[in-house]
């Protein structure tokens, strides 16, 4: 009788498990991997553009800071921001008790009506150092900063002027 142990034979392996073609799951979840980026990319995109004026504005205002006779230049420099941010016909025709107050509106203030932000009616008309205009310069930097937020400003409405 020949012998049982050599008859037999090895044991055969299985082929190694290949990484191709991946299973379903994680199609679907490079799939929503690369949705969750696009949709990141897009409200970037967004974000960046709405606040585009309101950046350029604020790098106008600090290079306004340090010129004399800048008030003019000043007065322009807010009427563009709010013709970006409001439509056309609501701020184009605005000047003076209602600019101010269009600005009290859109900044949630009540500081434009008062002595600092009248300054933004006089000055350019007067020639004088913007040394003492600090105050004037931050109230404006803090209604840049204002702009550019989703919510409508009380008090404004996207049809009409102000309320």
């Amino acid at each position: 009788m020949p012998d049982p142990i050599a008859t037999l034979r090895d044991v055969h392996l299985p082929p190694p498990v290949s990484m191709w073609p991946l299973a379903w799951g994680w199609y679907l979840l490079a799939g929503f991997i690369i949705l969750c980026m696009l949709v990141s990319f897009y409200f970037l995109w967004k974000y960046l553009r709405r606040t585009a004026p309101r950046r350029y504005a604020l790098k106008q205002l600090h290079q306004l800071r340090n010129q004399a006779n800048s008030m003019a230049q000043l007065s322009i420099l807010v009427k563009r921001v709010a013709l970006a941010y409001y439509p056309t016909h609501q701020v184009a025709g605005l000047q003076g008790e209602a600019w101010l107050e269009f600005l009290n509106a859109t900044g949630d203030t009540q500081e434009f009506t008062g002595p600092v932000g009248r300054l933004l009616i006089v000055a350019p008309y007067k020639k004088q150092e913007t040394k003492g205009l600090e105050p004037l310069f931050d109230l404006l930097e803090d209604w840049f900063k204002k702009q550019g937020l989703d919510a409508i400003p009380k008090g404004i409405s996207m049809e009409g002027g102000a309320q």
